[in-house]
């Protein structure tokens, strides 16, 4: 537990100050275009903090949504973390069993309920 709590405190220090209170990091995924970090806020909420994947999680992150939920999809262990702000919705999908050329993790990004993009990603950290 001590060393956990030491590697976290390390982490919130490798972050942008806007981010750096959370009760432990879930994720940090990259797609072509995106770094994106799912972090543990307590009471079951998770936050979304992207960057353009050119960026470092130093810098301020291009968006941060609040109040996230986690999702099991089904018993295999897959699941995802999805995250509203207005009229989008952005849904980090982590794939645990899944076909043989399938990636680690996707993210999907819907408007007003249609689907807008959809990247393969991998994950950096967990």
């Amino acid at each position: 537990m001590k060393i956990k709590n030491s590697l976290i405190a390390a982490q919130k220090k490798n972050v942008n100050a806007s981010i750096s209170k959370f009760k432990e990091p879930v994720a940090i995924l990259e797609t072509s275009k995106f770094r994106i970090r799912i972090d543990d806020l307590g009471n079951n909420k998770f936050r979304y903090a992207s960057w353009s994947i050119k960026n470092k999680m130093t810098d301020k992150p291009d968006l941060i949504i609040e109040n996230g939920v986690f999702v099991a999809d089904g018993t295999g262990g897959n699941h995802y973390y999805e995250f509203k702000k207005g009229d989008f919705k952005y849904e980090c999908y982590i794939i645990v069993l899944g076909e043989k050329n399938s990636p680690p993790a996707t993210l999907t990004i819907y408007q007003s309920g249609k689907e807008i993009l959809s990247q393969n990603a991998k994950i950096v950290s967990r």
